[in-house]
């Protein structure tokens, strides 16, 4: 089976780089229009020189999803002019530091931006995808949703709070044609370890083979997309299979 996005709408948050990123170019491969954001100047810059053959089938602009009215209101934009198949609330973040360390600002900052941005981009969709009938919300999640994590409880508790939150979803919107899934991946060649000052682990995935698996998970329509045989081995062997 092929996943057919010719022509279909797609957002995709926090998309400058790393899964994102990775994200919106394999739609724009297979001729989706990708409205993409993120909030580095320069990246953006870059990418647009980059993707420039895209023509008018790629939107990109700066954007915060840790401002929630900004990041509802970019999304009721673009759905309520153009439609929306595709969202992938992706923007998000990693933070690692001892717990008793953490201040109120760090916690709220990591939550605004993990959980409510997300929340915010999926309230921006849901009107115009109940109108239509039809949609797709793929939420970035994490092997962190399911496994403990010391020194990143505040990474744990949003990544955790989203696999709730888009299990949820998946039952609720189920019947009335919009489907919710999670991608969740274990360790990925992303900028996201240098970010955090964390060593990247020598057996993590290559972008290319993530983003295989991602787009092989949305073909065959699962609600939740394992990335990685680390995030599969762990899973199986919770679930005892």
């Amino acid at each position: 089976m092929s996943l057919d996005v010719k022509d279909k709408i797609c957002i995709v948050t926090g998309s400058t780089d790393g899964i994102g990123l990775g994200i919106s170019k394999e739609l724009l491969k297979r001729g989706a229009e990708v409205y993409m954001s993120g909030r580095s100047l320069e990246k953006i810059a870059r990418l647009k020189n980059e993707l420039a053959g895209y023509g008018d089938k790629m939107h990109i602009e700066t954007m915060d999803f840790s401002d929630k009215d900004a990041a509802e209101a970019y999304v009721a934009a673009i759905a309520e002019s153009r439609g929306i198949d595709w969202l992938f609330p992706n923007a998000g973040n990693g933070f690692v530091c001892p717990f008793e360390e953490m201040t109120q600002q760090q916690w709220e900052n990591i939550v605004n931006l993990n959980v409510y941005g997300v929340i915010a981009t999926v309230r921006g969709a849901i009107p115009t995808m109940l109108k239509q009938g039809s949609g797709n919300v793929i939420a970035t999640c994490s092997l962190g949703s399911f496994v403990p994590a010391p020194y990143m409880s505040a990474y744990a508790l949003t990544k955790h709070a989203i696999h709730g939150l888009v299990q949820s979803l998946h039952y609720e919107y189920l019947s009335r044609g919009i489907h919710f899934a999670g991608i969740y991946p274990g360790s990925v060649v992303t900028a996201i370890f240098e970010r955090n000052n964390v060593t990247m682990p020598e057996n993590a995935t290559l972008l290319n083979q993530a983003i295989k698996e991602i787009f092989e998970g949305l073909e065959r329509g699962d609600a939740e997309i394992l990335v990685c045989d680390e995030c599969r081995s762990y899973v199986q062997q919770k679930s005892g299979k």
